[in-house]
């Protein structure tokens, strides 16, 4: 495995929170089928890299058999690392696909047709929490479609997230979103860079703002 691969994997398996070396090794190991084997000798020299150079931290901790281990964590610096080369990575995927693409001579007409059968208002099924209507809705040819709250049927809709503003290149959208059951707080998840991991966000329905970090 290329130097640079092992790092940006070992960055994306700390996306989701502080883990141990074995841990580390194993969850990139699961998530690729076992394709990927991760040795000891390649990973924590790779780990003590990323330390140095800013991308993670580490501290002691108990391991889930109670065994003393380190454990690394993310830091600020390595997810503005992370989001960097996924972003090169998006770029150099579209460069590839779209070079083969562009050389289709009907593709702009099979395009022009296609948007011209989708572009309509497309809504989702609406469910109530507390005294709120959520639904999302689809302007006809938006990238992701809006999420709005109506108190009744009858009421003005409010616009409560708008994954298109997530990311100016797009590339970041909206996963997981879930209600509280008094309709005050809605938790949801965004996926950076094609991803499907998910960056966990509260947001506070009447103020329409996501919770700080505390």
């Amino acid at each position: 495995m290329l130097q640079g691969t092992l790092d940006l994997l070992i960055l994306r398996t700390l996306l989701l929170g502080p883990a141990h070396g074995h841990a580390i090794a194993k969850a990139i190991e699961f998530r690729s089928d076992d394709v990927l084997q991760v040795e000891q000798g390649s990973l924590y020299p790779a780990l003590h890299r990323l330390i140095k150079r800013g991308w993670i931290s580490v501290e002691d901790g108990t391991s889930e058999n109670n065994r003393h281990a380190k454990f690394y964590r993310l830091t600020a610096k390595g997810r503005k690392q992370l989001a960097a080369e996924t972003t090169k990575w998006v770029e150099a995927e579209n460069k590839v696909t779209f070079t083969y693409l562009d050389k289709i001579p009907y593709r702009a007409d099979v395009r022009k047709r296609l948007e011209q059968l989708y572009n309509y208002p497309k809504y989702s099924a609406p469910f109530r929490e507390g005294d709120l209507l959520f639904y999302s809705k689809n302007d006809g040819l938006q990238n992701q479609s809006v999420v709005y709250t109506q108190k009744g049927l009858a009421a003005a809709p409010e616009m409560l997230l708008d994954p298109n503003k997530f990311s100016a290149d797009g590339t970041t959208r909206l996963g997981s979103f879930n209600v509280s059951r008094d309709g005050r707080y809605a938790a949801y998840g965004m996926e950076v860079g094609g991803s499907d991991w998910q960056e966990a966000k509260v947001r506070d329905v009447s103020l329409c703002e996501d919770w700080s970090r505390r």
